[in-house]
């Protein structure tokens, strides 16, 4: 939290460094689970940039689904549907946050989830739910 709370942080692997400069190993998937824990949200600051900040509990399971919108609408390139998996093309190095948000809110299409720097694969059990997913997306 002193990190997140003293400097802008806008990836997960940015947050990794952080903390391994501070002496501190961490994995990546820690990282991913500490974020949750904390209630921390991808927020836009002044400069327009987006980096992690600490919201209430409250706030961070009611903004989840406005977080989705916000991100997609403006770190999203392209959904595309290849068979049971649905390709997200963000921003680059926006897909860890993306995907995070993904994760968070539990859609019931998607087995899970793999994200890299801007490419983001959400693998359903059939092709239908993969289009299914791609709606929601969309839609939202």
């Amino acid at each position: 939290m002193d990190i997140i709370s003293s400097t802008n942080v806008s990836s997960q692997e940015e947050l990794l460094n952080r903390l391994r400069d501070n002496g501190l190993t961490v994995a990546q998937s820690t990282i991913s689970r500490d974020i949750k824990e904390l209630s921390l949200l991808k927020t836009m600051i002044e400069d327009g940039s987006i980096v992690y900040k600490k919201v209430s509990k409250a706030v961070f399971n009611e903004s989840l689904e406005e977080k989705v919108g916000e991100l997609l609408s403006k770190e999203v390139k392209n959904i595309v549907c290849a068979n049971n998996i649905v390709v997200i093309k963000t921003q680059s190095g926006m897909a860890m946050g993306v995907a995070t948000v993904i994760d968070e809110m539990n859609y019931e299409e998607v087995l899970g989830s793999i994200a890299g720097d801007d490419t983001i694969f959400c693998v359903t059990e059939e092709c239908e739910r993969a289009k299914d997913f791609k709606k929601r997306l969309e839609s939202i």
